[in-house]
C-alpha cells in the first residue's frame, strides 16, 4: 500500500490574486549542499545561496538548521520582502524537521524532497515523480491532491532500483560468479579494475574493510551500466530488474490514486541513476505501459531547486507565475 503524504494546505492553493513584488525562496536541502534560490516576483530575476549538507538523518539537527538558513539569507540578502520560503530536503521524519525548522525559519514550509520532485515534474498538477540515485523514492498526486508515496526505505531495508541497489547487486553478482555458483560476467573484472585490487574476492574485502558505505556502494552502478554496453546479460539483467522495480512503486502510486483517467500523465524521472539508460529504462517503460499506457516519461534535467519555487508559488497565491516565471529561473539556475 502506498504511504499517504498530507501535503500542507499551503501548496494546495491555487490562486494568482497574491503579490507582484518581494520574492518568493526555493530551497534544495539535501545530503551534501543546500541551495536556495531567491526569485523576484517584478523582474523575474534570480538569486542563489549556498551552504553545506542539511540532511538531519546524517549530521545534527542544529547544524542542518544552520545550513538552511545561511543559504536562505545569502539568498535574499538584506530584502525584507521575503512572501513565502518552500525548503525541500532529505530525512526521514518530515515532521519532525518541519517543526524545527518553523523554529528558526517561521515562514518557512518543510516538505520532504520527493514532494519538491513532483513540482519539477508536473509544476503542481497531477503526476508522478521517481526518484533513483543513491536511494530510490516516488511520489504521485492526483487533481484532488492527494499524494502517496512508495519507496524512500533507505538502503537498508529499501531502495530497489537505486544506485546503492545497483552497487550492491553487482557486487553479489560479481562475487557469486568468482565462487562458481553463478553464471560468469565482467563485473567481476570491472570491479576488481575500480578498486585496485586483483579479483572479485579481493574487492569485497577491499570494500568491507573501508566500511561499505552507502555512497561508497552507490558509486559503482555506473560498473553495470558499462558491462551492459558491452553486452554482458548479467548487467543487463540488473538494470531490467531495476527499472521494473521502480515501475512497480508508479504502479502502486497509480493503485492508490486517480491518475489513470483520459489524457496523458507526466511521469517523470529525476536523479543520477537513470543515465544509465538502456535496460533500466526499458525496463521500467514496459512495467509503466501494463497499468498506465497514457504516461508521458520522460527525464527531468531541470534544478530540483525549481519545484521548490513552484511550491513557494502556490503556497503565496502566484500559481500563475509557476508557467510564467519559473522557466526563465531554471534558466537561470540551469548551472547552479
Amino acid at each position: 500500500m502506498a504511504v499517504e503524504i498530507v501535503l500542507p494546505t499551503e501548496l494546495a492553493r491555487r490562486d494568482a490574486d497574491g503579490p507582484r513584488e518581494g520574492l518568493v525562496v526555493g530551497v534544495d536541502a539535501g545530503g551534501t549542499k543546500t541551495l536556495a534560490a531567491a526569485l523576484d516576483l517584478a523582474s523575474g530575476v534570480v538569486t542563489t545561496g549556498r551552504a553545506g549538507p542539511a540532511n538531519p538523518d546524517a549530521i545534527p539537527m542544529q547544524d542542518a538548521l544552520a545550513a538552511m538558513v545561511e543559504a536562505v539569507r545569502e539568498a535574499t540578502g538584506d530584502r525584507d520582502d521575503t512572501r513565502g520560503v518552500v525548503i525541500a530536503g532529505a530525512g526521514t521524519d518530515a515532521g519532525t524537521i518541519g517543526a524545527a525548522v518553523a523554529g528558526v525559519l517561521p515562514a518557512a514550509l518543510f516538505v520532504n524532497d520527493v514532494v519538491a520532485a513532483w513540482a519539477t515534474v508536473a509544476g503542481g498538477k497531477p503526476g508522478i515523480a521517481v526518484i533513483s540515485g543513491t536511494g530510490s523514492n516516488s511520489l504521485g498526486v492526483d487533481a484532488q491532491h492527494r499524494a502517496r508515496r512508495v519507496g524512500g526505505w533507505g538502503h537498508v531495508f529499501g531502495d530497489e532500483g537505486s544506485g546503492h541497489w545497483l552497487g550492491a547487486e553487482m557486487v553479489g553478482a560479481a562475487i557469486r560468479a568468482f565462487d562458481g555458483r553463478a553464471p560468469a560476467t565482467a563485473l567481476g573484472d570491472l570491479l576488481a579494475r575500480e578498486l585496485g585490487v586483483p579479483d572479485a574476492g579481493a574487492a569485497v574485502m577491499r570494500l568491507y574493510a573501508e566500511g561499505a558505505g552507502k555512497t561508497a556502494v552507490a558509486a559503482l552502478a555506473p560498473l553495470v551500466s558499462r558491462a551492459a554496453d558491452d553486452g554482458d546479460p548479467v548487467a543487463t539483467a540488473l538494470l531490467r530488474t531495476a527499472g521494473e522495480d521502480l515501475a512497480a512503486h508508479v504502479q502502486a502510486i497509480a493503485d492508490a490514486l486517480d491518475l489513470d483517467a483520459g489524457g496523458s500523465l507526466p511521469v517523470g524521472l529525476t536523479g543520477s541513476t537513470w543515465k544509465a539508460g538502456g535496460a533500466l529504462v526499458d525496463g521500467f517503460r514496459a512495467g509503466v505501459a501494463r497499468r498506465l499506457p497514457n504516461a508521458q516519461i520522460q527525464r527531468i534535467e531541470t534544478p530540483p531547486v525549481i519545484g521548490s519555487l513552484a511550491l513557494a508559488l502556490h503556497a503565496c497565491g502566484r500559481s500563475d507565475a509557476v508557467d510564467t516565471l519559473l522557466s526563465d529561473a531554471a534558466e537561470q539556475l540551469r548551472d547552479a
